[in-house]
Formats: C-alpha cells, sequence, structure tokens
C-alpha cells in the first residue's frame, strides 16, 4: 500500500468574512422587515407567503456560498495533491 507524505507545512488560511456577507444577518432583516409591516403597517402577509420570501432568499444566499466554497475546497485540494509525495 503506497503511503502518502504530507511535505507541507503551509496553514490553510483563515477565511475573512465581512458583515454583509453573512447570510444569517440578511435572512434576520427580511425577518424584521415582515414583522415590522405586519405589526405597524397594517399590512398582512400569509404565512405561507412569508416562508416562501424566506426559502427564496436563503436559496440565494447559499447558492453563492455553495459554489465559493466548492471552488475553494477544490483549489485547495489540487495544492495538497501537488505536494504529496508517493
Amino acid at each position: 500500500m503506497d503511503e502518502f507524505i504530507n511535505t507541507s507545512k503551509n496553514t490553510i488560511p483563515k477565511e475573512v468574512t465581512v458583515w454583509y456577507k453573512n447570510i444569517s444577518l440578511w435572512t434576520n432583516v427580511v425577518t424584521v422587515s415582515v414583522l415590522i409591516l405586519t405589526t405597524y403597517c397594517g399590512v398582512t402577509v400569509p404565512a405561507a407567503l412569508q416562508a416562501g420570501i424566506m426559502a427564496i432568499v436563503n436559496i440565494l444566499l447559499q447558492s453563492n456560498t455553495m459554489v465559493s466554497t466548492q471552488a475553494k475546497a477544490t483549489r485547495h485540494n489540487k495544492e495538497v495533491r501537488s505536494r504529496v509525495i508517493r
């Protein structure tokens, strides 16, 4: 059986995140906005519509995250494989 030896002493760089790319933040902004509309403006938003809006917002925000995460994982795996001695 081949043994793989990782000769890299490099650590995985820590990803720097910015507040406006936080999925939870935007989900909560939509939730609070609907709550304010419902409470203070007298607008009635059915629960099914609220759930639909939240699902769409979540899918849009998650799709960007999933694509960038997959690209980073692929790039990292290629770098690690290039440093492995068989």
